[in-house]
């Protein structure tokens, strides 16, 4: 669980420094929605 957050951090330090703007930022947060509900719904699969 922790890896593609942390993944996803270093992604979105990344982007800050490269592009650093508002459509950057908010692609950033919906990967990681996206990310968090992904591995939510696998786990339920799993279980």
């Amino acid at each position: 669980m922790l890896f593609p957050f942390f993944s996803h951090f270093l992604f979105y330090t990344l982007m800050q420094l490269v592009a650093p703007s508002a459509v950057t930022i908010a692609v950033a947060i919906l990967a990681i929605i996206c990310t968090m509900n992904f591995n939510v719904s696998f786990l339920l699969i799993i279980s």
